[in-house]
This record gives structure tokens, C-alpha cells and sequence, in this order.
């Protein structure tokens, strides 16, 4: 097959779901694999980059440029369920995509080195991101010009004015100032932070302009839905979003493990615990997801569609965000106590706070538990995506009694984010393995939580 694939040099783009026959086989590839390869060490860069400036300011630079780059993943996806091309081609028209989006993620630098902008680190960024458009961009104005259907002329026409323009129009904004800049600093030790700002503000105008505008334009009446020419494969997309996530899931046990091991043993069981933390998190994530297409939020509704692919977009940030965390609170478990050969006296316990052991940092810990706070919550508000509010809640609710169920399964849960909040509060008396303990035992309870959950909803549907 491959074979015959790389004998046709050139091949018009098949629409892989059609409108009336929705059922066409979707198909993942090795290249679709290679390409997410990328983005691990886009990931493992953008967790160097946010290490390096623990600050609200660092995080803003930091979740830019990753909506910026999970942007050119999503793009792509979108486009890769709605078309099939397998011609020489197109072939390296994916190449030379991968490649753009390679170079972004190199790019990617500790801020201090972003913000010189004689580096050239923020002119290559913006213009590899303009790049990536511009390689989607040429393949949707292909389609537009050269496709036989109507539907798939219209479709790709409406993505270039509402998702391909107003990206790259920020895009190249961003980098002819940053070009100027680099024209003008050629030196690295100028620091021009106001400049490295405005680039970032532009980059975040595009990434916001490509998304919101499909989605308000058919609210206005302005232009139809574009899943209602041409939907998506609902199979492929969420698919290629679970391996989305294990690839953000992949960044915290990567960074875990490259962290700089130290010599006691505190080290070593904080390392255990936080391992231990990202499978929770990974069990209760997937544990709560669709994997029937034709129920999955994707097929129920354009609005549930919508809302559960931009919660899905802040869920893998704040995944990045916690490893993050781990990687910090890791590296600061250090004890000069000899736990192998102490005795364990009387006041001295291994999860104690006790002379030796350094104390969590007041940013690490709002970093790590804001991040643990904010991928739960937006979970909360991803499960019900599937079947709608009502019909969720439905399934803890009994008409005829009293739903215990319902107010124990959201008192439990309200708990669990009480006590991370609470945990945030005293983390300045903890040492980094006390920190860490904690988040895994909240996580185990959050999973337990999703277990009793899963059992009321599979007991409703029975029922029904």
C-alpha cells in the first residue's frame, strides 16, 4: 500500500466523513504518531520555560505560547478528520509541517533568553508559527479552488476566513516587530521586555481570533456551523485527543524522571508518590471519558461539541502546569537526615517536619495546587460535555426519594477541592515529600469518587 501511495505523485483530498455517511473508517497512522513525538519535546520545553519563571507573568508567557502550539496540533486534527490525502504530495506537505512545528518548540526558551530579543528566540517562534499556518492555509485554499464538492469548497472556504486569516495575520504581525527587534538588538545583552509583551499579546490575539470566530459567527447568523456542510469523524477526533492528553501526561513523567536525583531517601519516595500522582490523575481522566462516537459530546451537539474541545484545551494546559510542580516540589526534597539508618526516636516520623528538611516554597505549592485545583475542576465540567446537565444529573436523582446520592458524590467532591485549597494554606509549614503525600491522597480519593460516580451512572442507564 505504501508502495502505490508514493507512486501518485499528486491526488485530490477525499472528504473522510461525509454529510449524508457519516461512517467512512477512520485511519491513525505511523505519521500521525511521528508527529506527536514533536510534541513531547514541545512539552518538556514549555515545562523548562515556566521552571524557570514561577511568576503570574512567566505563567501568562508560558500558556500563550502552549494555546499557540496545542493550536497547530488542533488545527491539524481537525483538518485530518474532515480530509484524506495519502499522495506524495501531500505526504510532504506533512513533512514540512512537522518540521515548522518542530522549530517552534525550539524555540521555546527560559523567558530571560525570550525576552532579549537579539537572541532571535521570539523572531523564530512567531515566524515558525506563521509557517504552520501558512503550510494548513494552502491546503485548505487547495481544497477550495480544486475540490468537485460544493460542501467541502464551502467548508474550507469558511475556515480560511475564520480560522487560517486572522491567525496569520497576528502571526505575522508578531513576527515582522520581533524581526525589527532582532534588526535593531543584534547584541544579546539588550533586554527589550515591552517588545517580547506585544509579541506575546499578538500571538494570543491570533490563537483567540481562530477561535472564537467560528464559534460566534454562527450565534450572529454570519455563516452556517462548519460541522453542518462536513462533520468531523467524531472516532478520530476523540481518539487523537486521548492521545493528546497521555502525550501532556508524558511531559510530568519525563520531567519526574529527568529531575537530578539526590542522594537520601526522602528523594526517592517523593519521587514514588509523585509517579503515583500522575496515574491517578491519568486513571480518573480517562475513567470519566466517552469512548462510544456516536454519545461523546463531539456528536450531541454543536454548543457541547464546542464547549468540551476548548475545556479540553485548558485540562491539558493546567496537566503541564502540575508537572510542572512535581518537577519543583522533586527537586526541593532534600533532607540532610540518614532515614536507612535512623532509629526513629520518639518525635521523629518519616512524613514529619522536622531540622534538615527543606520547606515547600510559596510558589511552587500555589503552582502545584492551583494547577491539581484546576485540572479537577475543569474535569467537572468535561464529564457532563457527553449527555448534557440534565440527563447527567438525572442519573443520581431518584423521583421518588430523596438523592442522597447526588449530595454525597458533591459533598465528597467539594471536599477534595476544600482540602487542596487548605493545603495551598499550610503548604509554608511542609516539607516537599508532606506536600506531595497529600496531593496523592486527595487524588485517590478524587478517583474513588469517579469509581462510586460511574457505578450510579451505569446503574441509571440499566435501569432506563
Amino acid at each position: 500500500d505504501l508502495e502505490e501511495e508514493l507512486l501518485v505523485f499528486y491526488e485530490e483530498p477525499k472528504v473522510r466523513a461525509f454529510h449524508e455517511d457519516s461512517s467512512m473508517e477512520h485511519q491513525i497512522d505511523w505519521a500521525d504518531l511521528f508527529f506527536d513525538l514533536t510534541y513531547v519535546a514541545a512539552a518538556q520545553q514549555l515545562g523548562h520555560l515556566l521552571k524557570e519563571d514561577v511568576s503570574w507573568l512567566g505563567l501568562f508567557y508560558f500558556s500563550t505560547i502552549f494555546l499557540c502550539m496545542s493550536d497547530a496540533w488542533r488545527f491539524k486534527t481537525y483538518h485530518d478528520s474532515t480530509f484524506y490525502a495519502k499522495d506524495l504530495t501531500h505526504k510532504m506537505a506533512d513533512v514540512l509541517y512537522v518540521c515548522s512545528v518542530a522549530t517552534s518548540a525550539l524555540f521555546i526558551q527560559p523567558i530571560e533568553e525570550m525576552k532579549r530579543m537579539g537572541t532571535g528566540y521570539a523572531t523564530g517562534l512567531s515566524i515558525s508559527l506563521a509557517v504552520n499556518t501558512t503550510i494548513l492555509g494552502f491546503e485548505k485554499l487547495e481544497i477550495y479552488l480544486l475540490s468537485k464538492d460544493q460542501k467541502a469548497r464551502e467548508y474550507c472556504g469558511l475556515e480560511l476566513i475564520t480560522m487560517v486569516a486572522p491567525r496569520l495575520i497576528m502571526y505575522a504581525a508578531a513576527s515582522t516587530i520581533s524581526a525589527i527587534e532582532l534588526y535593531k538588538n543584534n547584541e544579546h545583552e539588550t533586554r527589550t521586555e515591552n517588545d517580547f509583551l506585544y509579541v506575546t499579546l499578538l500571538l494570543l490575539g491570533g490563537n483567540l481570533l481562530g477561535t472564537l470566530l467560528p464559534i460566534i459567527g454562527p450565534w450572529l447568523n454570519a455563516f452556517p456551523v462548519l460541522t453542518s456542510l462536513i462533520p468531523w469523524h467524531y472516532e478520530h477526533i476523540a481518539e487523537r485527543y486521548g492521545a493528546w492528553i497521555m502525550l501532556m501526561l508524558g511531559e510530568s513523567v519525563l520531567g519526574l524522571i529527568l529531575t537530578p536525583v539526590q542522594d537520601n531517601l526522602v528523594f526517592y519516595i517523593s519521587f514514588i508518590v509523585a509517579l503515583l500522582t500522575v496515574q491517578l490523575i491519568q486513571l480518573n481522566h480517562f475513567a470519566s471519558e466517552e469512548f462510544e462516537p456516536s454519545k461523546h459530546a463531539l456528536a450531541r451537539s454543536t454548543t457541547g461539541a464546542n464547549l468540551w474541545i476548548e475545556l479540553m484545551s485548558l485540562f491539558s494546559l493546567s496537566l503541564v502546569v502540575f508537572g510542572v510542580g512535581l518537577q519543583l516540589l522533586l527537586k526541593n526534597a532534600v533532607c540532610d537526615v540518614n532515614y536507612s539508618s535512623q532509629k526513629m526516636h520518639g518525635r521523629r516520623r518519616l512524613l514529619s517536619q522536622h531540622e534538615g528538611c527543606a520547606v515547600v516554597p510559596r510558589s511552587s505549592a500555589l503552582l502545584l495546587c492551583g494547577a491539581f485545583l484546576a485540572q479537577y475542576v475543569l474535569q467537572q465540567f468535561i464529564i457532563p460535555q457527553h449527555e448534557g446537565w440534565h440527563t447527567y444529573l438525572g442519573h443520581f436523582v431518584d423521583p421518588e426519594k430523596v438523592p442522597c446520592g447526588l449530595f454525597l458524590l458533591i459533598g465528597v467532591k467539594l471536599a477534595t477541592v476544600f482540602a487542596t485549597v487548605i493545603l495551598d494554606v499550610f503548604s509554608g509549614n511542609m516539607s516537599s515529600l508532606e506536600m506531595l503525600a497529600s496531593i496523592a491522597a486527595i487524588a485517590t480519593a478524587q478517583c474513588l469518587t469517579q469509581a462510586v460516580e460511574n457505578m450510579f451512572v451505569h446503574l441509571g442507564k440499566k435501569q432506563k
